[in-house]
């Protein structure tokens, strides 16, 4: 199965934001080139809906790279959710940002990834709050886990 057609979003750290692209242009990348594609006359009210579920409707035209990190964050799962994922995996999605924007997209996520499996990779336990099921690894008291990091 090709990357594109696996049900599988991703929000990286780095927030992976085409600085060549608007905000809307991002945003829409997920339908025109993902796994769930659908009619094209669709995709701007799709892309519409979801950036004003994030908080970016009056940024659609503007380059990515004028956004603030936060809204970069919020771009980056704006994109992975347009791609209709049955899992979401999101590294690390806070931190570079200040505790104001960190619950923004805490409440962001819980806000749209509703419905969908998501698997949260964090440092901070103020986001970790916001999962339903947590697991902690640490590798000084799972020798099994270290083993593994070490290989």
């Amino acid at each position: 199965m090709s990357a594109e057609d696996r049900p599988i979003g991703m929000v990286f750290q780095s927030y992976a934001i085409w600085p060549h692209m608007t905000v809307f242009e991002n945003a829409a990348y997920a339908l025109r080139h993902g796994r769930y594609r659908p009619p094209r006359a669709r995709i701007p009210a799709l892309v519409d809906e979801m950036l004003a579920k994030v908080g970016l409707a009056d940024y659609a035209r503007r380059w990515a790279t004028e956004l603030s990190g936060g809204q970069q964050q919020r771009l980056a799962l704006a994109r992975a959710l347009l791609a209709n994922p049955k899992v979401l995996i999101l590294d690390e999605p806070t931190s570079a940002l200040d505790e104001a924007n960190e619950r923004a997209i805490a409440d962001t996520l819980v806000r749209v990834a509703e419905g969908r499996t998501a698997i949260l990779i964090t440092h901070r336990a103020s986001l970790a709050r916001i999962a339903h099921q947590t697991i902690y690894l640490d590798p000084a008291n799972a020798p099994a886990l270290q083993a593994v990091a070490q290989d």
